[in-house]
């Protein structure tokens, strides 16, 4: 199966690089005395990333970590809950870490509703309210670091456009 390949390439006055590749392929039929000819085009334009770009991808990152920090405290809230909710032992070790780590958290919220027993375990309002309040304020501040970089870039990244031809029944030349 005979194959061309032509590649250009060009660089224009913002320093981006197209590339044109063009190919020419054959293919023969066995029980005719024709072929099929298929043309292909490729252009690749490649531009050094903006510093837009990079701004971006690192605002990115920070509203990941803004997320995943939201995701642990909320975790750590709902231990608390549940750990109160089961009159859980704060002699152990891992509930009491839990209750030293979440208590700051809970602070600020203690007293808007009193606590109320549940089956021999307490109800700490606080707690939903922290997670609630937590919750609100993290889904706000990431939606807020998303909006500022859900603009434009001046400059597109990489732009790839393909075109692919047929041509059936060409005569076989030898």
């Amino acid at each position: 199966m005979p194959f061309g390949k032509r590649t250009e390439t060009d660089e224009d006055e913002r320093g981006r690089h197209p590339t044109a590749v063009r190919e020419r392929e054959y293919v023969e039929e066995p029980s005719h005395a024709a072929r099929n000819e298929v043309d292909a085009e490729e252009q690749v334009t490649t531009a050094t990333p903006s510093a837009w770009s990079v701004a971006r991808g690192w605002i990115g990152v920070l509203a990941t970590w803004i997320g995943i920090a939201l995701a642990v405290v909320e975790v750590v809230l709902g231990f608390r809950l549940g750990f109160l909710m089961a009159n859980a032992n704060p002699s152990n070790g891992f509930v009491d870490f839990i209750y030293d780590i979440s208590g700051p958290l809970t602070d600020p919220f203690q007293g808007i509703i009193s606590n109320r027993g549940v089956d021999g375990g307490v109800f700490e309002p606080a707690s939903l309210i922290a997670m609630l309040v937590y919750l609100v304020a993290g889904a706000l501040l990431i939606a807020f670091i998303l909006a500022m970089t859900s603009g434009l870039a001046p400059h597109g990244d990489r732009v790839v456009s393909s075109r692919r031809r047929h041509r059936e029944g060409v005569a076989h030349e030898d």
